[in-house]
């Protein structure tokens, strides 16, 4: 297809999309490697690798690495593909459009608005929304919501690839809330982000949300409404910060929530934190967590939660003394026991430090992260008491269950005379663990690294910088092997693109003749794979 007109080919969703991604300069590092064939990031949920080729403005191929598969062309492309369109047309276009514009009468330009609006009800809503009066920026706000999550539904529900579409216009209107902070307009700012959670919150109930945009625009108006209220703590009067409280509290405790996601109501509850210095606040804010706290069980996440913000309210409010009862009544939460660590080890007071660990090894003895974090905590009173002994002890203990910084710290602990007999124990003790090459590498086995790659293949690609200079051959080996064993699980150009990168390390690693050894051996072994034989050929 014509680079010029790609939207007579691709289909309008995908090139809409593809168009939002070019213009809010998604598209990075584009650069043409060789004449025709150019090269891209396009940054999506996460970054994908975007190839395209062109020959006399004409697109012949084009790939992406992201997963979509419903039709050859992705969003991604045609980010790129906007990207090349733009190189090459005469930009001073656009240019022109603003001359053309200021030689319009007022008048004249009324009309002109009032035609295109009329002819289309987003740009209505979008004039409406950005010209509103201040009594009015809530209603217009709640029209461009719900306008673009009507056209993004699609028999009731929104497909994943619709839903930052369905988002567009609760982000335009979190825009406007987070200038009304500038503004010191905090009550409003505060409504339009409800307003934009009330929509949203309930949309997760019908739309695909594995982009992740729905979830996003959540987070960002619970920010949103957070900066409103911390930068209005300082000059809302009293009764300005108890209607405040009230409002944000009736959002929060919106069985919406219940239905969906706890921890986004958690979180505005939280938000209110500063305003609980007045002592009316306060009590509201304790009392809704404490009817919380009062529904849910002790061994609950959410419990813990709860607990947290409970203490945070205390924080701001109570002495230091309070504050320290409050954490030891609840040190079965892991984060109070942290606190409290933190707390003896700053004061020296290790030997305090180090019960309250082993407390919480005994405690936790189900939860290995927890119990991982304990013993950290307490190498590092050891280690500030200069206990070497129970240091090195630990240290061999935190290495063995994965802790590979301990490693150095074990070999400087221990003697000379003695670490050639403990490193071979620790070897074999470390050998199916995920540390065993880091400290192969580190320690430069390089004997052990290949015995290594001959029982797992695949890690050749990664590991042969460390290997090759001694063991050129038996490489070059595992790279055929590796290769093989991969092009005979793949049936589709993706797969044989897959197969190419690799192909291009292993051309990194031993060179184009070797590459050219087994090019020649996977076209003749899979001469009835067309598109195969063209991937490989592309490999020079």
């Amino acid at each position: 297809m014509l680079l010029s007109n790609i939207e007579k080919y691709i289909d309008i969703t995908i090139l809409n999309r593809g168009l939002q991604y070019y213009e809010s300069g998604r598209v990075e590092d584009l650069d043409e490697i060789v004449p025709g064939q150019y090269e891209a990031t396009v940054n999506g949920t996460e970054d994908y690798f975007v190839e395209v080729s062109l020959e006399e403005n004409k697109i012949v191929e084009s790939y992406c690495d992201c997963p979509y598969d419903y039709s050859e062309i992705c969003k991604h492309q045609v980010a790129v593909f906007y990207a090349l369109k733009n190189q090459q047309q005469d930009l001073p276009k656009q240019q022109d459009l603003k001359i053309q514009l200021k030689g319009f009468k007022k008048d004249e330009l009324i009309e002109l608005i009032m035609d295109i609006a009329n002819g289309n009800k987003n740009i209505k809503n979008q004039l409406l929304f950005s010209l509103a009066k201040p009594s009015d920026e809530i209603n217009t706000s709640e029209k461009l919501i719900k306008e673009y999550i009507t056209k993004a539904k699609v028999h009731g529900f929104i497909h994943y690839d619709q839903t930052e579409e369905a988002t567009a216009g609760a982000q335009q209107v979190l825009y406007k809330a987070k200038e009304k902070i500038s503004k010191q307009e905090i009550e409003l700012s505060v409504k339009l982000s409800i307003l934009v959670l009330s929509y949203i919150v309930d949309m997760i109930s019908y739309c695909d949300d594995s982009a992740g945009s729905v979830g996003q625009t959540i987070h960002e108006a619970i920010y949103t409404i957070q900066d409103a209220v911390q930068n209005g703590i300082d000059f809302l009067s009293a009764s300005e910060q108890n209607k405040l409280l009230k409002l944000i509290l009736k959002e929060a405790l919106h069985k919406r929530y219940q239905e969906v996601n706890d921890e986004w109501s958690y979180d505005l509850i939280r938000a209110c934190i500063p305003l609980s210095s007045n002592i009316e606040n306060r009590n509201i804010i304790e009392n809704a967590l404490s009817n919380i706290l009062n529904s849910m069980s002790k061994n609950s996440w959410n419990y813990e939660y709860i607990k947290s913000i409970q203490l945070e309210v205390i924080e701001q409010n109570n002495s230091n003394e309070d504050v320290e009862k409050f954490i030891f009544d609840n040190i079965q939460i892991s984060e109070f026991r942290e606190k409290a660590i933190k707390n003896y080890l700053q004061k020296s007071q290790y030997d305090k430090a180090v019960q309250l660990c082993l407390d919480g090894e005994k405690e936790d003895k189900s939860k290995t992260g927890l119990i991982i974090k304990w013993k950290n905590y307490r190498y590092e009173a050891y280690e500030k008491m200069g206990e070497t002994i129970r240091q090195s002890k630990l240290a061999k203990e935190l290495l063995l269950q994965g802790e590979y910084r301990y490693f150095e710290i074990l070999k400087r602990l221990t003697p000379q005379q003695q670490w050639k007999k403990l490193f071979q124990k620790i070897l074999s003790d470390l050998k199916n663990s995920r540390i065993y090459v880091e400290i192969l590498i580190d320690e430069n086995q390089t004997d052990l690294l290949l015995e290594y790659c001959k029982e797992n293949p695949y890690e050749i690609i990664s590991l042969y910088p460390y290997i090759i200079k001694e063991h050129f051959d038996a490489v070059s080996s595992l790279f055929r092997e590796y290769l093989n064993i991969m092009a005979d699980g793949v049936s589709d150009r993706r797969g044989y693109r897959r197969v190419c990168k690799e192909l291009k390390v292993y051309k990194k690693a031993c060179g184009m003749e070797k590459v050219n050894e087994i090019k020649s051996e996977l076209q003749v072994k899979f001469k009835q794979r067309p598109a195969f034989i063209d991937e490989l050929s592309k490999i020079k």
